[in-house]
């Protein structure tokens, strides 16, 4: 007996899951340690609120746009504004980091292994984008998914086969003005 909804929603979880995964790939592929117009390698264990934002001004004011801070969870986690309330405190025991600092948004890239096992993004750096209007990721669906249920006869263990393709498009439309921060040990 097959359970047929658990199974198609697991094949949905798949590819949200390599949807992720692409996107993060893309993300770390746009946006390299020496591509970034302000970086800043010296910050250390502790990230300081006063450097951050300085990279951040720089960016904002190279870019005229708004900018957010994106990195793993354990690297914003790390950033501590000077100044904080117990609403603030609460937010980041709640989340596992404040979710803004002096002002700008932080936002949390989620973390992922490769095929290898080892983790595609590490806690060491955080990146510091312009917010445009328009979205720097784009997923694009192409049409209807083709699925091909296989028969028992069809290979040596008897076993179903269930096969769904879906054709996709993802797109990084990076900023040629970023901000790098990477911090000590």
């Amino acid at each position: 007996h097959i359970n047929w909804a658990e199974m198609i929603a697991n094949v949905g979880f798949s590819f949200a899951l390599q949807v992720r995964d692409d996107i993060l790939s893309g993300i770390i592929d746009n946006f390299p340690a020496t591509g970034a117009e302000y970086k800043d390698t010296t910050i250390g264990v502790s990230p300081d609120e006063t450097k951050i934002l300085t990279l951040a001004q720089k960016v904002k004011a190279k870019t005229r746009q708004e900018v957010s801070i994106y990195g793993t969870k354990l690297a914003l986690h790390k950033i501590k504004p000077e100044v904080t309330s117990d609403a603030q405190r609460g937010e980041r025991n709640a989340i596992g980091f404040y979710s803004t600092i002096a002002g700008i948004n932080m936002y949390e890239l989620e973390p992922t292994m490769d095929s290898a096992g080892e983790m595609m993004l590490t806690d060491d750096f955080i990146l510091i984008l312009p917010e445009t209007r328009d979205k720097m990721v784009k997923v694009i669906n192409e049409g209807e998914s083709y699925m091909h249920e296989g028969t028992p006869e069809g290979n040596a263990s008897m076993d179903l086969e269930y096969t769904m393709i879906n054709r996709m498009g993802i797109a990084i439309i990076p900023s040629s003005v970023y901000g790098y921060a990477k911090f000590a040990g």
